[in-house]
């Protein structure tokens, strides 16, 4: 039987994974910390961050990488557009609508 392989734990606090989730599923506006992280902007993302974000912050910035689709960060419209839609579970839902009216319509 083989070694098992060794899972990374996340670093990221759970209040802050729990907001970048937030953001990336329902479209909820993120605190200020996570907003910058959204925007790339470091230097705002550390004076809003708090002891244990700041030590974190490459596997925050890691996380995001990982989780957000890039169509939802790097710009305040990104951000915007994201917000306004709902998240993935507000294109889900719109993408579901759009299917019923094409539907509807042939």
């Amino acid at each position: 039987m083989g070694t098992p392989i060794p899972t990374r734990r996340s670093k990221v606090k759970n209040s802050t994974k729990q907001s970048i989730d937030n953001y990336v599923k329902h479209g909820f506006h993120p605190g200020d910390f996570v907003h910058a992280v959204l925007l790339n902007d470091l230097s705002e993302a550390f004076h809003h961050a708090d002891c244990e974000n700041s030590r974190d912050m490459k596997e925050i910035i890691q996380y995001v990488r990982d989780t957000v689709p890039m169509v939802a960060w790097c710009s305040i419209n990104n951000i915007k557009r994201w917000i306004k839609a709902g998240g993935t579970a507000g294109l889900d839902k719109a993408e579901s609508l759009d299917r019923i009216r094409n539907c509807s319509t042939t």
